[in-house]
């Protein structure tokens, strides 16, 4: 598989159906995507970020910052976060991942934004699948036990 390039990684990073950004300990921004700034609002890169917990919250969250727990720890972080977005309040599931730099000492974050409001409509329509599924099969089973009925006096007319 050849390289890709940074424009294709940028273009491919910019089109997910999720956002990333990439954060340091002083929560200043490194680098974002798309869906990052049309969910939280205009950031700029270089600045220190408003964090999102600090709005749910208050200032004393920043003490047990999973953002910042993946950097001194150097573990993954999992939280879920409810924001309030324009039309309606938003569940988001943010993942934090350490990055380490050339000499293996992490300096940012990179954090996973997904928002999980949009897929509970997947599982919704999984469900629905699953559920069509199970109706096909019992049909499947209600015809395989007719055709079974039917056989049995047939075969014993034909003997």
């Amino acid at each position: 598989m050849g390289k890709i390039s940074t424009q294709k990684l940028d273009k491919l990073l910019n089109n997910l159906e999720a956002g990333i950004v990439l954060v340091d300990s002083a929560h200043e921004i490194h680098w974002m995507n798309k869906k990052v700034k049309e969910w939280f609002g205009p950031l700029k890169l270089g600045e220190k970020r408003k964090c999102y917990r600090i709005k749910k919250y208050n200032e004393n969250f920043c003490r047990i910052c999973p953002t910042r727990r993946a950097i001194n720890f150097g573990i993954p972080t999992r939280y879920d976060l409810t924001f309030p977005l324009e039309d309606a309040p938003c569940e988001f599931e943010i993942i934090g991942l350490p990055v380490s730099d050339n000499g293996g000492k992490i300096s940012l974050v990179m954090e996973l934004i997904i928002n999980k409001s949009s897929l509970k409509i997947e599982r919704k329509e999984t469900k629905d699948i699953l559920a069509q599924m199970e109706k096909m099969a019992s049909i499947g089973n209600l015809a395989a036990g007719i055709a079974h009925e039917l056989n049995t006096p047939l075969a014993t007319i034909s003997i």
